[in-house]
């Protein structure tokens, strides 16, 4: 497998399109989604890919520093809230795309 890489708004539609392109190209994948707006049929693709993993945990509650740390990612893709995982994990690289 290539990167580890933590996409947060993960069931949006720029999100879900993402994790389907990072998982075409070999990444593993956990997506972070509290479904506020996104949708978890956006995944359907997704979910029958190796190497894809969602949970459905806010970025704003604490606990889902502890979610991302245990997870390891090379890399953080954020939908817009990279400000919450500097507070709470320290700085992650961003990236806007592949």
């Amino acid at each position: 497998m290539g990167q580890r890489v933590v996409v947060t708004g993960g069931a949006g539609f720029t999100g879900s399109n993402l994790v389907n392109r990072l998982l075409a190209s070999g990444a593993e994948v956990l997506a972070i989604d509290n479904v506020a707006t996104g949708h978890m049929r956006n995944l359907r693709l997704a979910e029958s890919q190796c190497g894809f993993a969602i949970e459905q945990a806010d970025t704003t509650d604490a606990t889902t520093a502890g979610l991302i740390a245990s997870y390891r990612p090379d890399v953080g893709i954020t939908d817009g809230l990279g400000r919450t995982w500097q507070r709470f994990i320290g700085p992650l690289e961003a990236t806007a795309g592949t």
